[in-house]
């Protein structure tokens, strides 16, 4: 098995860019005063919503005034208000396809100008502490990759421990940052460090660093960025539509958010879970989606050290995707449950069995206090 060449690789991107071209003709234009925009079944200042039960029900049973349920698509809507705020209510699911679902419906059936996600998070920063809500400035799904081929000696066809990249391959625009390359962002789990492998030649690693479209790393999983559409017509730009790997929250609630936080105090018990210390609700830098719940310590300190994210879950990224298309001011409230992997001599899982109801209480009180101090003229 040989490696495949880079010329090889934009011979193929350059006949499919050719494709696309030759039946550009037939691609349609959208133009502003085509835009639909659906009736609200009831119009909402702001949208809240989680994705298990117990997180659902801590923020439900905040609604006042008279309830009224609406059902659409598997999930009960419920509408009343807190503050003076018209606020709906629901529980989407676990995972991100729930997540965006969720919040597209309750754009379209309630128009809200504001959406908060709530609910518990794992830990990734070690200065969180489980019952902490965490509001981070942004998020990512770094599990949106690329798994890359092995890097093979181009004169023997030797299999090296690194592996290559060697175009920007549709769909493939691998996240960066100023002075280091795609690769210095992969992950190593499974890691090839162990293999009975040889480096690859330092002429070959020199011949392929050259390569602008060249991306060579020690790990075989590349985080790339998420496709944002929010403009007309951004779906139909070339040679593709508008990435990012960070998806900004709201300044709004941000704002807000400051004002509020230092006002509070959190609980440190409920139900089963006990904790020695009062925690505290801050707004943090950066939080994680992720396809998978994260329960290993290895992988969480990788994140960690690649990005400094506090949190990670299971729902925010595609949330915040859904939000700025439809151009909802947005942001998620995390309470932390548990360190994603486990503290030492203790399973992750079993965390969140103790201090889950911690957590929801506090994610909930924080959701709460955001929601009423928002600015009623901008609802």
């Amino acid at each position: 098995m040989v490696a495949r060449s880079a010329s090889s690789s934009l011979v193929v991107f350059a006949l499919v860019a050719a494709a696309l071209k030759a039946v550009a003709h037939t691609v349609p234009v959208a133009r502003d005063k085509d835009t639909v925009t659906p009736t609200p079944v009831w119009k909402a200042d702001v949208g809240i919503y989680a994705a298990y039960l117990p997180e659902y029900l801590s923020q439900v049973s905040q609604l006042t005034g008279t309830l009224k349920n609406y059902t659409f698509g598997g999930r009960l809507f419920t509408t009343g208000h807190i503050g003076d705020k018209r606020v709906v209510s629901t529980m989407s699911g676990i995972g991100l396809v729930n997540a965006a679902i969720t919040a597209q419906m309750m754009i379209f059936l309630f128009a809200p100008k504001f959406i908060l996600l709530s609910g518990i998070a794992g830990g990734i920063d070690p200065a969180v502490q489980i019952g902490d809500v965490v509001i981070p400035k942004m998020w990512s799904n770094p599990q949106l990759q690329k798994l890359i081929r092995p890097l093979y000696e181009p004169a023997t066809g030797a299999e090296t421990n690194m592996f290559l990249d060697v175009s920007k391959d549709f769909p493939d625009k691998f996240y960066s940052e100023p002075g280091l390359s795609a690769g210095a962002f992969s992950f190593d789990l499974p890691t090839r460090t162990s293999c009975n492998l040889s480096a690859p030649t330092t002429q070959t690693l020199n011949t392929l660093s050259a390569g602008a479209a060249n991306t060579v790393s020690p790990f075989y999983t590349i985080p790339m960025e998420t496709e944002l559409l929010i403009n007309t017509n951004d779906t139909f730009l070339e040679p593709t539509p508008p990435t990012r790997f960070w998806l900004p929250v709201s300044q709004i609630i941000l704002n807000t958010a400051a004002k509020v936080l230092p006002t509070l105090t959190l609980a440190n018990s409920a139900g089963a879970g006990s904790l020695p210390y009062t925690p505290t609700a801050k707004i943090v830098n950066r939080g994680m989606s992720a396809n998978a719940f994260v329960d290993n310590a290895d992988y969480r300190k990788r994140a960690f050290d690649l990005f400094g994210f506090s949190c990670v879950e299971m729902e925010g990224q595609a949330f915040m995707q859904v939000c700025l298309s439809n151009h909802v001011e947005c942001a998620v409230v995390r309470s932390i449950s548990d360190l994603a992997g486990g503290a030492v001599g203790q399973e992750g899982e079993s965390e969140i069995g103790v201090f889950f109801a911690v957590a929801a209480l506090n994610t909930a009180t924080v959701s709460v206090a955001i929601i009423k101090a928002l600015p009623k003229e901008l609802c």
